[in-house]
């Protein structure tokens, strides 16, 4: 969206006037906006579930947007005080009725800049304080495309993950996190190929990761 992000000064205006002026906060006060119970054709990271692990230790409540009402998004995103996600389209929504008390850790999860932009929006309308945590190793394509998209899951690292929430104020444990291990890593692949019925590839070069055997759409038609 470019210099559209931020919106104009009249369209901030009038958000921060109306958007959910009539919605109580309610909900935990640090939340991580979760990707894991999404359906097939919509990406994330990898390991998803062992940083939910982490993050949950933490204090923080999985929060699955998709399954909760729009007021009820409303009033958590509007109680939360930490807010933890991937560079996903929830982040929109906190930046319509947060506030700017919020801190919001932004996970990068593709080799694209959603990140800074989500940023400039959550900053502008709202002046919410973003923390943008780049651990990103790889990212892993469906085999029937080429380039990093909403359908790509991002390949991370654990212990640098840790390092920038850390730092950020939005962790506190003075136990660093273990990476993925490589089985786990291949364990997660194999389980997103059986869910999206299709292969996944490395946008990077990795030998590491030997494809399962999917059927093939012709193969699913007959």
């Amino acid at each position: 969206m470019g210099d559209l992000t931020g919106g104009s000064r009249k369209f901030r205006n009038y958000i921060n006037a109306h958007a959910g002026m009539n919605v109580e906060a309610a909900g935990a006060k640090k939340i991580y906006i979760s990707r894991s119970m999404l359906p097939p054709e919509r990406g994330g990271i990898l390991g998803e579930s062992k940083l939910e692990e982490y993050l949950t230790a933490e204090g923080y409540t999985i929060f699955h947007p998709q399954r909760e009402s729009k007021l009820d998004q409303l009033a958590q995103y509007k109680a939360a005080e930490m807010i933890i996600a991937v560079d996903c389209s929830p982040l929109h929504l906190v930046g319509y009725v947060g506030n700017s008390g919020q801190h919001v850790g932004i996970l990068r999860r593709r080799s694209m800049a959603f990140g800074e932009l989500f940023s400039r929006q959550l900053g502008e309308f709202k002046g919410i304080t973003c923390h943008q945590v780049d651990a990103l190793v790889n990212d892993w394509l469906p085999e029937n495309t080429n380039r990093p998209s909403r359908s790509s899951f991002g390949e991370i690292k654990l212990v640098e993950m840790y390092r920038m929430l850390k730092a950020a104020g939005m962790i506190e444990s003075d136990t660093p996190w273990e990476e993925l291990t490589l089985e786990e890593r291949n364990a997660d692949l194999h389980r997103l190929e059986k869910l999206h019925k299709l292969r996944f590839k490395p946008f990077q070069p990795d030998d590491s990761f030997e494809t399962s055997i999917v059927p093939d759409s012709a193969d699913q038609q007959a």
